[in-house]
């Protein structure tokens, strides 16, 4: 296949809205929104608010302030009593979409608020489902995962069969359009689910995270062909780009990841690429997309160069172990009309 480059002019509305510091504002001024709605419109006392900034997360350190979802609720899976939170925007479609968004290591359902996608879900009226890990921890497809949810092999897979079911008969959500998407651990957790259940989700989209390499392997992958994007920094060092070490085992490297997804599908030769302009010049990154891509399958990965442990335009500090944000783009825009493509056949 020929490689195909291709630059991308952003409207001036993209280009006002990710200077530096924009993003932060507009996460403050939606989690205000989310406040009141919980709270019946009055605003939060003190404590509260202080009880919302002590909720731990291994991240902590680089995350902005984080608000709850506006809606909680729970379901048992087996003798485990599960939660997760919801939210449900004003002018919500009939058969909606839904998006499972998955926290990272140490995090919560409060988390996912931090990457964007709820402004989304208001005009495009799809319902977010932000699930809680078992005591903070995905069971993903790392066998060396230390954390309990891995060790006490619990079935977060039949958590999410159980929870779409859920939403299906409350919201009659759609389920040819049911998508994954996950930060670090939460990002592996959505691989687990495109590798051994591509049969409940239409595409997946992990940020921040690799698969694991075979003898790190403790899922049973079914080789079935999804559609599959990924996003990922040159300079993350907690998932690393090059692949190796990683806090729970080792990982293949990004464009492995990248290749094991496209051979699965089917897809070969050379990914076209976009090119997006670097809007804002003091975030020390830039990116690309590399895409591959039939009449119903697409393997996409955005590479982040200068990136770190984390996602572009989200509203996080950066910096220490988390590295750089990228400003130039939006990534739950990018993986919003990524997942939008897609259908479960």
């Amino acid at each position: 296949m020929q490689l195909t480059v291709a630059a991308v002019t952003p409207p001036v509305e993209h280009a006002a809205r990710w200077p530096a510091g924009a993003a932060s504002a507009a996460a403050g001024d939606a989690g205000v929104r989310r406040i009141k709605k919980l709270m019946g419109g009055t605003l939060m006392s003190l404590s509260a608010i202080l009880v919302l900034a002590a909720i731990s997360s291994s991240f902590a350190a680089g995350l902005e302030d984080r608000v709850p979802s506006t809606l909680t609720d729970s379901l048992m899976v087996g003798e485990l009593k599960r939660t997760f939170g919801l939210y449900v925007p004003h002018a919500v479609k009939d058969k909606p979409a839904l998006v499972l968004v998955f926290h990272g290591s140490g995090g919560d359902a409060t988390q996912p608020s931090i990457f964007g996608f709820e402004q989304i879900a208001d005009s495009e009226g799809f319902i977010l489902a932000y699930p809680n890990g078992f005591e903070g921890h995905w069971n993903d497809c790392r066998r060396s995962g230390a954390y309990s949810a891995n060790t006490r092999n619990v079935n977060d897979v039949e958590f999410m069969r159980r929870l779409v079911a859920c939403l299906v008969g409350r919201y009659g959500v759609d389920t040819t359009r049911v998508f994954a998407t996950g930060w670090s651990n939460g990002g592996q957790f959505a691989y687990r689910l495109a590798l051994e259940s591509p049969d409940l989700i239409a595409a997946a989209a992990p940020f921040c995270a690799n698969l694991p390499v075979d003898t790190n392997l403790d899922c049973a992958p079914l080789k079935q062909p999804i559609s599959i994007m990924i996003v990922n920094g040159t300079e993350d060092q907690i998932s690393p780009w090059k692949g190796g070490s990683s806090p729970h085992g080792q990982v293949m490297s990004t464009e492995a990841t990248f290749t094991y997804w496209a051979d699965v599908a089917g897809l070969h030769g050379e990914p076209s690429v976009t090119l997006f302009p670097d809007v804002v010049t003091n975030d020390e990154s830039t990116v690309e997309q590399r895409t591959l891509s039939s009449d119903h399958l697409e393997v996409s990965l955005v590479v982040v160069r200068g990136g770190g442990h984390t996602l572009p335009g989200a509203s996080m500090k950066g910096g220490g172990r988390l590295g750089a944000v990228n400003r130039d783009v939006n990534g739950a825009e990018m993986i919003w009309n990524f997942f939008s493509r897609h259908f479960l056949k």
